[in-house]
């Protein structure tokens, strides 16, 4: 199946027919130019269903479908571990949460898109048998690493919620005279964007680095919740450009211990807070450089 610029109109009825023949949960999130405070919401398969060749029924047991109903939605689902989505509006009657089918599903686009001159990052570590597993993490798009992150990155109709999870993380925080606990407004950022469908079921995409000083670094994920435990030591391989070579680049290597982990409320996003350990001098020097006077 060719799925590079969306569905032709016998795959789409290819997917369709298994729908109606297979329980098939999808993802509903508000569509980015319709951006409100309305979280995405997962739909069990129990309560999808294809009505005739055009239409998607979900059941009015769902009530936090409530707030997207009569604006722009984006249906999420997996069709043979592919990532596919369609975007209309949603309606509500007394039979349940309607949205049309267009003609043309789309392909869900793979998530990372690197610039070529980013800092990268490598967590690798020994599993079981001496096998050595490798974790790839880039710097999140938005996100200004080396500096006190700024209230005013957060959206604003998101703000109210980013506080809550800020205040509830800072609280179980042990704080210092001079902790700078800054990282925490990134973390809380990061926690309130909606879940995103990855382009393949059970792909394991990069991780976002979100938040990185002298002292540690913060990584963000959606679908490798449990890639890094608490307590746990592993190798970080960061790599940085030198001016605009593309070939020449920095490299510190350091080990990382994982702190702390944050969550959103649904469990479905997360933060991992990690220390850094053993670094050299002039790593240390390099990192400290990287920070606005």
């Amino acid at each position: 199946m060719n799925l590079t610029e969306g569905l032709n109109t016998i795959e789409r009825s290819i997917v369709l027919d298994y729908m109606k023949e297979n329980a098939t949960p999808v993802t509903v999130t508000i569509h980015e130019k319709d951006s409100t405070q309305v979280f995405p919401v997962v739909v069990n398969a129990s309560d999808v269903y294809v009505a005739g060749e055009e239409t998607l029924r979900m059941s009015n047991n769902v009530r936090n479908l409530l707030p997207m109903v009569g604006k722009s939605v984006k249906i999420s689902f997996y069709y043979n571990h592919v990532g596919l989505y369609f975007i209309n509006t949603l309606v509500e009657n007394q039979y349940g949460y309607f949205i049309e089918v267009p003609q043309k599903l789309m392909r869900v686009a793979a998530r990372k898109v690197v610039p070529k001159n980013a800092m990268t990052a490598v967590i690798s570590y020994s599993a079981h048998g001496n096998k050595s597993v490798s974790i790839e993490a880039y710097p999140k798009k938005d996100y200004v690493l080396f500096s006190v992150p700024k209230w005013n990155s957060v959206e604003a109709a998101l703000q109210s919620t980013a506080q809550d999870l800020f205040e509830r993380f800072a609280y179980r925080i042990e704080i210092h005279e001079n902790d700078d606990i800054s990282f925490l407004i990134s973390v809380s950022r990061y926690l309130c964007q909606r879940l995103l469908t990855v382009a393949v079921e059970g792909t394991a995409e990069p991780l976002d680095i979100i938040y990185i000083d002298t002292e540690k670094i913060v990584f963000g994920c959606m679908n490798q919740l449990d890639s890094l435990k608490v307590g746990n030591e592993y190798k970080l391989c960061l790599k940085f450009p030198i001016g605009a070579s593309p070939i020449l680049r920095r490299t510190i290597t350091v080990g990382i211990i994982v702190a702390d982990t944050y969550a959103n409320a649904e469990g479905d996003i997360q933060c991992f807070l990690c220390n850094f350990k053993g670094m050299k001098a002039e790593d240390f020097r390099f990192l400290q450089e990287k920070k606005p006077l």
